[in-house]
């Protein structure tokens, strides 16, 4: 029996904009650090982060994600995990990310 495979690379260019363009990303530490939880969080989702780059008040990403995961659900995760995870070692220097997505 003959089998049909696909293939596909889908790669998404998503911008992260802080909550009131507030200047949480201070340092290349934070940086790394935020980089960290996207990539953990991508690996959970079965997705990659090609690219990462931030300056203080917003990311740029460069993502491949499965086309089983809907982009909008790619992009809420990522907010919500890295927020949380950001937040629980933070003092002063909290994370919020802009409403939308």
């Amino acid at each position: 029996m003959k089998q049909r495979h696909s293939f596909t690379y889908l790669l998404y260019h998503l911008v992260f904009r802080t909550k009131h363009r507030e200047a949480v990303f201070r340092n290349l530490a934070d940086e790394q650090r935020l980089f960290g939880l996207f990539k953990e969080k991508a690996h959970q989702l079965d997705g990659r982060i090609e690219e990462f780059g931030s300056w203080y008040d917003h990311v740029h990403v460069l993502a491949r994600i499965r086309p089983t995961l809907t982009l909008s659900d790619f992009y809420r995760q990522l907010k919500g995990y890295s927020s949380r995870a950001w937040n629980l070692k933070e003092v002063g220097n909290t994370l919020k990310w802009a409403d939308g997505v």
